[in-house]
C-alpha cells in the first residue's frame, strides 16, 4: 500500500512487487507534496479540440496534455490514440453534450496490464519500444512497456471504473440547418489559463479595455491640467479613478500574458480588482463573490467578470475594442465578446501592413481570402464559397486610430455567413497558404506575386 516503505537490506530476493511498491511511495510522496504546497494539481494544461470535426457531430481530440486527480500524467497523442465520437445521439436528444477524458482507475487486487488493447480493458497494455544504449547509441533491445489506455466519453455514459476530467461542452444551434459548436462559456478544470484560450483572451480582452479607459481619463487629466490640489468638483474622483485603474492595469499586464499561471492566481487577481472597482458602484462596497471551483471553474470566473465589467460602466468607455486574428491551424481565428456582432455594431477587418490598401486588397484577392465564422471558413476556402465580403474604407470612422501602416476594410453582414459568425461568436480567416508562412500566432508572412519581395501581414477585428 501507499506510504509504506520498502524495507531494502543485504540478501533479500527481489521480486516485481518490491519495485511496484517503491515507484508506489515514490509517487503518493510527490502527489502529497504538490497538493500541501500547491493545491489543484489536476486538470489540462493544453488542449485542442478540433472545432471543424464538432460541426460534423464528431468530437475528435487531436492533442492535450493532462493530469488526473491520481497523479496519471497524460499527452494526447503521445500516450495513447483516441477514437472519434459521434455526438448526434446526444445532441439530438439532449440538446447539448460534455466531453471527457477518460482512463481506467487503477484496480488493487485486479489485473491491471493486458497484452492487447481492447475496447473495455484495464488500465495498461503492453508495447515492446527498442531502446539503445544511450551511452554508446547502439545495441539496441527489445523493452517491454505499459502502454496507458485513454478514451473519449460524453455525458450519458457509464464512468464507473474511469478516471475523468471534463474536456468541454458542445451545444446544438438554434437553428436547425446551423452546426453545433463549442461551448466558450465552458471551462474545464486548468493547470494554466493559457491551456483555454477562450479564457486567456477574455482576460486580455479586459486588460485592453482597462488601458483604453486609462488613455482616456489621463488625456483628460493632462488636457484640463487637473492636480490633487483642485478644487473643481469631480476633479478628485476622476484621479481616484486613473490611480485605481493604473494599478489594476499593471496587474494585469503583469499576469494576462503569462504562459503556465494557475487559474487560482488568476481568480483570486480578479476577486481583489473587483474590490478596489467596487467604491465607483452605487453600493460602495462589493458583492460577496463565489469561491474558486476548479472542477467547474466556468462560473466563478463569468461572475468576477461580469461585476467588473459592469464596475467599468461607471469610467468612460472606449469608443472602439481591438483584437487581433491568432493562429488556429491553416487558419486566423477571433472570438467575439457578446453583443460584437448587434445590429448596432460596425465591425471592421484591420489589416497593419506595409502595402497600400488597393496593393493589400489585389494581395488578398489572388490568395483567394475568405472570411466567415471559425467553424465554416475552411469549407468557404475549399468549395470557393464566397463567405463575408468586405470593403476598403478610404476614410475610416474617427473613433477608429488613424496610423500609417494600418488599413480597414468594413465587414458586411451577409445573411448565412453572418448568422454563423453571430452564433458561434468566432471569426476566421482562410487563404492560400502555399506562398505564407506564420512567422508568429498573428503575423504571416507572404511571398508577393511576381516578385522575390515578401511582406508582413497582421489582422484585427475592430469594433465600433
Amino acid at each position: 500500500m501507499p506510504g509504506r516503505m520498502v524495507y531494502w537490506h543485504e540478501g533479500m530476493f527481489l521480486r516485481p512487487q518490491h519495485f511496484q511498491a517503491a515507484e508506489r511511495q515514490a509517487r503518493a510522496d510527490l502527489r502529497a507534496s504538490e497538493e500541501w504546497f500547491h493545491p489543484f494539481g489536476w486538470g489540462f494544461r493544453s488542449i485542442d479540440l478540433d472545432r471543424d470535426a464538432i460541426g460534423n457531430f464528431l468530437a475528435v481530440l487531436r492533442s492535450c496534455e493532462a493530469r488526473f486527480r491520481d497523479g496519471t500524467r497524460v499527452v494526447i497523442p503521445h500516450d495513447a490514440d483516441l477514437d472519434p465520437v459521434d455526438l448526434k445521439p446526444v445532441l439530438t436528444a439532449t440538446g447539448e453534450a460534455t466531453l471527457y477524458l477518460a482512463i481506467p482507475a487503477l484496480q488493487r487486487g485486479r489485473a491491471n496490464v493486458e497484452a492487447r488493447p481492447t475496447a473495455d480493458g484495464p488500465r495498461y497494455w503492453v508495447d515492446t519500444v527498442e531502446y539503445e544504449d544511450e551511452n554508446t547509441g547502439a545495441d539496441e533491445q527489445p523493452i517491454d512497456v505499459r502502454r496507458l489506455r485513454a478514451r473519449l466519453l460524453i455525458s450519458g455514459q457509464d464512468q464507473t471504473g474511469y478516471e475523468v476530467l471534463p474536456l468541454g461542452r458542445v451545444v446544438r444551434s438554434s437553428h436547425t440547418e446551423a452546426p453545433p459548436q463549442l461551448d466558450l462559456t465552458f471551462v474545464p478544470p486548468l493547470l494554466a489559463v493559457d491551456g483555454w484560450p477562450p479564457l486567456w483572451r477574455r482576460l486580455q480582452a479586459l486588460h485592453y479595455q482597462v488601458g483604453a479607459t486609462i488613455e482616456q481619463l489621463a488625456g483628460l487629466v493632462a488636457d484640463r491640467g487637473v492636480t490633487f490640489e483642485s478644487q473643481v468638483p469631480g476633479d478628485a474622483e476622476t484621479l481616484l479613478k486613473l490611480a485605481t485603474l493604473n494599478g489594476v492595469f499593471s496587474h494585469l499586464e503583469s499576469i494576462g500574458y503569462l504562459r503556465g499561471l494557475h487559474p487560482l492566481m488568476l481568480y483570486a487577481e480578479l476577486c481583489r480588482t473587483a474590490g478596489q472597482l467596487a467604491i465607483f458602484t452605487d453600493a460602495r462596497r462589493p458583492p460577496n463573490m463565489p469561491g474558486y471551483d476548479h472542477d467547474a471553474p466556468g462560473m466563478p470566473f463569468r461572475t468576477v467578470m461580469s461585476y467588473i465589467d459592469q464596475a467599468m460602466k461607471s469610467f468612460p468607455r472606449a469608443p472602439f475594442h481591438k483584437r487581433y486574428f491568432e493562429r488556429a491551424g491553416e487558419r486566423l481565428e477571433v472570438s467575439l465578446d457578446p453583443g460584437w456582432t448587434n445590429a448596432d455594431k460596425a465591425l471592421y477587418l484591420g489589416v497593419e501592413t506595409e502595402l497600400s490598401q488597393q496593393a493589400c486588397l489585389e494581395l488578398m484577392d489572388k490568395l483567394d481570402m475568405k472570411l466567415g465564422s471559425g467553424a465554416k471558413v475552411e469549407h468557404y476556402y475549399r468549395q470557393r464559397v464566397q463567405g463575408l465580403r468586405v470593403e476598403p474604407v478610404g476614410r475610416p470612422p474617427r473613433a477608429l486610430p488613424a496610423s500609417a501602416g494600418l488599413l480597414y476594410f468594413q465587414i458586411n453582414r451577409e445573411a448565412a455567413a453572418w448568422r454563423d459568425v453571430s452564433e458561434s461568436n468566432t471569426l476566421g480567416i482562410r487563404m492560400n497558404m502555399a506562398q505564407a508562412t506564420f512567422q508568429s500566432d498573428r503575423i504571416l508572412s507572404l511571398a508577393m506575386p511576381g516578385s522575390e519581395r515578401t511582406t508582413n501581414l497582421q489582422f484585427a477585428l475592430f469594433v465600433v
